[in-house]
């Protein structure tokens, strides 16, 4: 999927489309913090014009609530490039929304699984992605 298809789906429907192809296994989440356009995350050394909105990236990791989450990381957020911690910010809500999925995930017994071990695992990376199939 690419940031542009954002555009032409809207963000329930790829979240619709994600969730349906991850089902019920084991989530990790990635976040690649250039996905995000220069604008809204201008501190990473790859800066990628035409990214998502900040907006639109919170609302994808929202709409993995209920989701089986196993456990997440952002990268790429780079303090020297972040000139008034635009990106930080952003990492933070990010990392926050997560960290709020998972707290809500395990406040009900009949979700629980363990976050560790070697259980199979689907890693969602959202980064940017360029037109090569």
């Amino acid at each position: 999927m690419r940031a542009r298809d954002m555009d032409r789906l809207g963000v329930d429907r790829v979240i619709a489309m994600v969730r349906e192809r991850v089902g019920d296994a084991s989530v990790y989440i990635s976040i690649d913090i250039d996905v995000l356009d220069p604008g809204f995350a201008p501190g990473t050394g790859t800066p990628e014009a035409g990214g998502l909105t900040s907006r639109e990236l919170l609302a994808i990791v929202r709409g993995f609530d209920g989701a089986n989450l196993v456990g997440g990381d952002i990268v790429e957020v780079s303090p020297p490039y972040d000139h008034a911690e635009i990106t930080a910010i952003a990492a933070a809500n990010l990392a926050y929304e997560c960290c709020s999925l998972f707290a809500k995930r395990l406040r009900w017994p009949s979700r629980r699984v363990p976050l560790v071990g070697s259980l199979p695992c689907v890693e969602l990376v959202v980064d940017v992605c360029g037109d090569e199939a």
